[in-house]
């Protein structure tokens, strides 16, 4: 028992760091837009976390998303100094779909809870993301209150577009991901 008991930890471990690397890669897959006086992007990276959410659940999936996309935002000087925050925007982005698409008993499974997880999930990152745009463009970088909120509604902009996607894209790649994943038993739940 104890024997089988590890291979399962192995596999999810090696779950993990596989859809924490493609967190990691998927910020790379981006349409760059500049908005005055600082930049944001269009990227998969939130479909990514979106999927693994579904895949493997709200806390697996959360830290697959937050740990990824905090080390994109490390490799990049633009969006370093957010990456703790992007932590915790993305691992709560996951961490809510994963939990609403399981439901309680962790076996509710359906398209409309996957769909409500999504939605619930990409809600709480748009809030995160604006709070973040916040804290370090105003308190951490001492940028003025009104360029920041003007420079906020034009990446609110941009955070919905990112939402839209990333609903849509995780929901058509899930049932693809989650078949081959079943078929080869990476990960059969």
């Amino acid at each position: 028992m104890q024997t089988m008991e590890k291979k399962d930890k192995i596999k999810q471990m090696a779950v993990l760091a596989m859809m924490t690397a493609l967190s990691f890669l998927g910020p790379f897959i981006n349409i760059p837009i500049s908005i005055g006086f600082g930049n944001t992007m269009i990227h998969v990276g939130n479909a990514v976390c979106l999927v693994a959410s579904l895949l493997i659940g709200g806390v697996w999936g959360g830290l697959a998303g937050g740990l990824g996309m905090a080390l994109y935002d490390l490799t990049n000087p633009m969006f370093a100094m957010y990456s703790p925050f992007t932590f915790v925007q993305k691992f709560a982005m996951g961490f809510l779909c994963g939990k609403i698409a399981f439901g309680k008993a962790g076996t509710e499974r359906s398209f409309k809870r996957n769909l409500l997880g999504t939605i619930v999930g990409v809600l709480a990152n748009i809030f995160f993301a604006q709070l973040n745009a916040l804290i370090v463009d105003s308190l951490i970088m001492g940028q003025n209150w009104m360029a920041v909120l003007t420079a906020g509604g034009a990446k609110l902009v941009v955070n919905l577009i990112n939402a839209v996607l990333a609903v849509i894209i995780s929901l058509i790649l899930y049932p693809p991901v989650q078949k081959a994943m079943k078929q080869s038993k990476l990960w059969d739940k």
